[in-house]
């Protein structure tokens, strides 16, 4: 994974975590998953696509101390469940699209048999 970056501004007691260039790393995800013989189906779709970039932050209570290691502590948490979470719901939408391309070379196969086991050539 990329390096979170943070802007810390003690002034305004806030910490924001940045995670840039985001954009392909499902698609990246899966040609690392798949075998060779998967990729040319594959073929890196972009309907997975996630966001360009994740930004969290995190904001000091005006009665607490400041401390910047907790306040990155906190965004980087912050950032890498909104990461996650839109990773999930991708590999959620990758499964069904599977399934349905499953079921649908199943459905011709049977389709097809069924074609063949009923076949007469005019005899």
């Amino acid at each position: 994974m990329r390096k979170i970056q943070y802007v810390v501004n003690p002034m305004t007691m806030i910490v924001v975590a940045i995670l840039k260039d985001c954009e392909e790393d499902f698609i990246d995800l899966i040609e690392k998953s798949l075998d060779d013989k998967y990729i040319l189906i594959w073929g890196g779709h972009k309907r997975y696509k996630l966001k360009k970039q994740y930004v969290a932050k995190a904001i000091c209570h005006p009665n607490d101390e400041f401390d910047a290691e907790i306040g990155k502590d906190i965004a980087t948490r912050r950032l890498l469940n909104a990461y996650e979470a839109d990773k999930l719901l991708l590999a959620k939408k990758f499964s069904e699209d599977m399934n349905c391309v499953s079921k649908f070379v199943l459905d011709k196969a049977i389709e097809r048999r069924e074609k063949a086991r009923n076949y007469h050539k005019g005899i």
